[in-house]
């Protein structure tokens, strides 16, 4: 059984008993977020996989090396179902954190991080 397959079946049972109680609390839907990390040579590119989820839903802040990437979606109008998404990665001192650019598009957040000057590759002329 993947990692996966695990959560989902956990979450799946824990849902299930949460249903049998009768409360009045806010039902939270959470299913995995599927993320994929390339690094070039002048910078790392995050793509997020956040289908039903729209630009207006999703955060991303910056703040003591973590790069935080939140989403909260209202799925009635009753505010009792919601669905949330909430990562943080660790970023290092080779990033520029100050130069960091976001687009969302058909349900993909893409965010590119440049590298700091200092960490992209050098050619070195041979004298």
């Amino acid at each position: 059984m993947t990692n996966t397959n695990f959560l989902e079946n956990l979450y799946s049972e824990v849902f299930t008993l949460l249903e049998g109680m009768n409360t009045e609390k806010v039902k939270t839907t959470v299913r995995p977020i599927f993320y994929e990390l390339e690094r070039g040579d002048e910078n790392y590119v995050l793509e997020v996989a956040l289908p039903g989820y729209n630009k207006e839903d999703v955060d991303i802040k910056v703040d003591n090396k973590l790069l935080s990437i939140s989403c909260t979606k209202t799925l009635k109008e009753t505010d009792k179902w919601k669905q949330n998404f909430d990562k943080k990665f660790k970023v290092n001192d080779e990033l520029d954190l100050s130069s960091i650019k976001a687009n969302f598009a058909n349900g993909i957040l893409t965010i590119i991080i440049p590298k700091a000057e200092k960490a992209k590759p050098k050619t070195i002329i041979i004298e």
